[in-house]
């Protein structure tokens, strides 16, 4: 019983170092911005990004991380939709967060 539940937080520490999520070359010029500056551009949608935050009923990723991994895959997103810039729509929740999706630079 003790092997295994080394195990289970063994596993679970080493996929909380893992990076999960590649940013693809498009979405490298995608920024993560404040809805202050984003007045002017053209709003291009939404987007859900979400992460498995448990395995097994116990935690793989610290807050920090979860957001960078949320992060990566709404600029992933944004750029595949045309987008340049995103913004918070929501707060994280059993690892989902929505962004919104805006096209600035013209």
């Amino acid at each position: 019983m003790k092997k295994i539940i080394v195990m289970i937080f063994a596993t679970a520490f080493i996929l909380s170092a893992c990076n999960w999520n590649k940013q693809t070359r498009s979405s490298e010029k995608v920024e993560l911005v404040k809805k202050v500056y984003v007045g002017s551009c053209k709003y291009k949608g939404t987007v859900e990004a979400k992460v498995k935050e448990k395995i097994g009923g116990i935690k793989v990723l610290s807050d920090k991380k979860m957001r960078q991994e949320l992060v990566i895959i709404a600029k992933n997103n944004a750029a595949e939709m045309g987008g340049d810039s995103i913004t918070s729509a929501s707060r994280i929740k059993n690892g989902r967060k929505t962004f919104k999706v805006y096209l600035c630079r013209r």
